[in-house]
């Protein structure tokens, strides 16, 4: 059955979208499984203790039960991204698509009263309804793209968190770039640290 109103997307764009929704889907059972496995609770424990306090419970669990430098220092990165990649998608899984024109000016006919657009961009956009919050279509795929190189970020933390090894993981070579940007962070902010506490000179 056809839905009520028309929907302004391209096959594509319709695939970008549900591909985001079945990758964020993958992250929450990922978050989960690891909470269900470091604290050996059954599924709908873990499931019920997720819903109440989501992927701050997963990091909480990981960091009481693990020391590993590295591993915590990922953990943060995923909590972080984790926000605002879903941020991103309720912006498109919650919104409103429709063609918006921007620029360009408007001509009324005298007597007809016939308005006219002239000049302008049309433009494909998603308006979160409940924030009003719009953003053009032309950004999802990077969205997917982004919760894309989070799934693979939160399997390898998954992996490390529940015995694996570092070296042995599946996705140790796709989370490189993200690994080194988190390791020159922590360096920046240890470096800021050492600054601020060094004793004035008499």
């Amino acid at each position: 059955m056809k839905p009520a109103y028309e929907i302004h997307l391209s096959e594509g764009e319709l695939a970008d979208l549900g591909t985001l929704a079945v990758i964020m889907g993958q992250v929450e059972e990922s978050f989960s499984n690891v909470v269900q496995q470091l604290l050996a609770v059954d599924r709908a424990t873990a499931s019920i203790m997720m819903k109440a306090s989501g992927a701050e419970l997963w990091a909480a669990v990981i960091r009481s039960r693990r020391t590993d430098e590295e591993l915590l220092l990922l953990v943060e990165g995923c909590l972080a991204e984790r926000n605002a990649v879903a941020q991103d998608r309720n912006d498109f899984i919650h919104g409103v698509f429709d063609l918006r024109q921007f620029g360009g000016s408007v001509s009324i006919g005298l007597g007809s009263g016939q308005v006219t657009r002239l000049g302008g961009v049309l433009m494909k956009t998603a308006r979160r309804v409940s924030k009003d919050v719009e953003r053009p279509v032309s950004e999802l795929p990077g969205v997917v793209e982004r919760a894309a190189q989070l799934s693979c970020l939160v399997a390898h933390v998954a992996h490390v968190a529940t015995g694996g090894q570092s070296n042995d993981s599946p996705w140790l070579e796709r989370i490189q770039p993200v690994l080194v940007k988190l390791r020159a962070s922590k360096k920046g902010t240890a470096t800021n640290v050492k600054t601020r506490r060094k004793p004035p000179k008499p």
